[in-house]
């Protein structure tokens, strides 16, 4: 297994995918520590589209 897979799997719950801790000690998408994405669930790939759309409104 990847060592950024073993990361982002530390911090949700595997049978769920809710998180456990409110950041991610290393998010994988981000590539960034300690990061909150402000999301319950890993929106994965998702989250580059959700922060680039929401950057885009204002």
């Amino acid at each position: 297994m990847e060592k950024t897979q073993e990361k982002k799997n530390k911090n949700f719950d595997p049978k769920t995918g809710k998180k456990i801790n409110p950041t991610c000690q290393f998010c994988w998408v981000k590539k960034k520590e300690n990061y909150d994405c402000g999301f319950e669930k890993c929106p994965g790939y998702n989250l580059l589209l959700t922060k680039k759309s929401k950057s885009q409104k204002l």
